[in-house]
């Protein structure tokens, strides 16, 4: 197969170095990375280290200008496993622990095999196995070492995979896609694959709809490995409704933060009393909690020890939220209360029986073996379809 090149795209990570729109002037400390990649979108080329090997600090610091593609689920509050007010202060300078664990790691190194697969990936589920076997690539892809930023939307930065390069038939649609467009590998493993009804997370896919915004193109793909032995290639369409809300939100988001940043500056140089002060400031600008255990790190991290013995009145809004709080315990204490009534109906159905089957839904499992652990559990699907 010829090599192909970008058609919409210049990738080349020569001739470095540009005047920045007036859309993008906020940022004329990276201008020496900068170069158009095409109409509207300005990629920056900032490498994570410099040329001696020490830490390049802007590839850091250039991270607090926008909200990048991995982050847009957090702030529509469709990431289970983020934070809005977490985010919010790292926008505003502040760094917290970053914890890798092995499925991270294995990911970002499995993710160039991935995208080779994707290449000979014909539409089928297994049509990849055999092209790679013969040889027979289907289409070619290409890195885009670069942050994307569209100047309509400058607080939004894509770091894309890879791209799927343009004037090549799409095995999904048997159509010619005119145009380079976002090519997402992702890993996941069967646990999660199976919680998410054998899909992606939407954290995942509204990962594709920002790039697809940024870069503005219609469609795109995602190439998935399943407990890194089942791979799966899928297209992902732009969905504008989508993206409106994407829009809005993050704007509404980013509109806290540059509010944040006034009240927020020199936070670090005061005394514990003003500190005190300016907390009660940031209060007013900060973002919701999302709920989740990323909050818990974030305030662990950042308010690591209460002061002694201190006291103030409560405010209105105070009051509320722990009344609101209250009964929100007093529905979760019913709440635990009839599961439990439920649970017990349960056992006394299953007191014959270890299984209690319902086909392709699932089943109910109650194993008592003599001397050893009691196991009780409800594994049925499809019942939210009920």
């Amino acid at each position: 197969m010829k090599k192909l090149k970008p058609i919409t795209l210049d990738l080349d990570i020569k001739d470095l170095g540009i005047t920045l729109p007036k859309e993008l002037q906020h940022l004329s400390e990276y201008s020496k990375y900068a170069k158009w990649l095409c109409e509207d979108v300005v990629g920056f080329h900032i490498p994570q280290f410099n040329k001696d090997g020490s830490p390049n600090l802007d590839w850091y610091s250039f991270r607090q200008h926008q909200i990048g593609s991995s982050e847009v689920a957090t702030v529509m509050g469709l990431d289970e496993y983020g934070d809005k007010v977490k985010l919010f202060y790292s926008k505003l300078g502040e760094k917290f622990p970053f914890f890798n664990s092995r499925f991270t790691i294995l990911g970002l190194h499995l993710e160039s095999k991935i995208s080779e697969i994707a290449c000979y990936h014909d539409g089928t589920d297994e049509g990849w196995i055999e092209n790679l076997f013969k040889g027979k690539m289907i289409r070619q892809k290409a890195e885009i070492p670069f942050y994307a930023i569209n100047v309509n939307y400058p607080h939004l930065a894509v770091s894309l995979d890879y791209v799927m390069l343009g004037g090549q038939k799409s095995p999904f649609t048997g159509e010619v896609i005119p145009y380079d467009y976002p090519l997402e590998i992702k890993n996941i493993s069967e646990m999660a694959y199976n919680k998410y009804d054998k899909t992606l997370p939407i954290r995942y896919l509204a990962q594709l709809q920002i790039q697809m915004l940024v870069l503005g193109c219609l469609t795109s793909e995602v190439a998935y490995m399943v407990a890194g032995n089942d791979f799966k290639m899928m297209p992902v369409d732009l969905d504008v409704e989508f993206c409106q809300n994407l829009l809005e939100q993050s704007h509404a988001f980013w509109k806290l933060v540059e509010q944040g940043r006034e009240v927020y500056e020199g936070y670090h140089l005061l005394d514990e009393e003003e500190k005190v002060e300016r907390d009660l400031a940031m209060a007013e600008v900060e973002p919701d909690p999302s709920g989740t255990d990323a909050f818990k790190e974030f305030f662990a991290a950042k308010y690591k020890v209460s002061r002694i013995e201190s006291l103030r009145m409560g405010t209105n809004e105070e009051w509320d939220l722990a009344v609101e709080s209250k009964k929100l315990n007093d529905v979760i204490k019913d709440t635990k209360k009839a599961k439990e009534i439920i649970d017990q109906k349960l056992k006394l159905a299953s007191r014959n029986e270890e299984v209690i089957d319902f086909g392709d839904n699932g089943r109910i499992i109650h194993r008592r073996p003599e001397g050893g652990r009691v196991s009780f559990r409800v594994n049925i699907k499809n019942w939210k379809d009920d």
